[in-house]
């Protein structure tokens, strides 16, 4: 009888250990992906404001405005969409999954400011 009490005690605390070590994991996965949102926030932002002044160029060129223009904006505003999209499905995401998904919005960040690049020099 004392050898199922402490068999059963023995378990309980293995759960407890295990639910312990899995809340802390996901704890640290949470603020992980929460720092990492944050600074790709904070890197699109500053994208974002450096992008307005062309923004307003071609709202002041109107209907002057070349068609191939509207579209690489346009390009710009998706290329930013779609890494809010990958860093949202980030948060669910560990070890090998993580680094790939990362690495996918890196590159998407490299290409927005690319994007930005190109836009600015052609306008100018």
């Amino acid at each position: 009888m004392r050898r199922t009490h402490t068999l059963a005690w023995f378990f309980a605390i293995s759960l407890l250990l295990t639910s312990a070590a899995g809340t802390a994991r996901a704890s640290d996965l949470e603020s992980r992906w929460e720092a990492f949102r944050d600074t790709t926030r904070r890197q699109i932002d500053r994208i974002d404001r450096k992008m307005e002044p062309l923004r307003e160029k071609l709202a002041d060129m109107g209907k002057e405005a070349d068609e191939e223009w509207k579209k690489a904006v346009n390009d710009f505003q998706k290329i930013k969409a779609d890494i809010a999209e990958d860093v949202a499905r980030l948060k669910e995401k560990s070890g090998d999954a993580w680094k790939r998904g990362k690495a996918g919005v890196d590159a998407a960040l490299e290409k927005l400011e690319q994007k930005y690049r190109e836009l600015k020099a052609g306008m100018q």
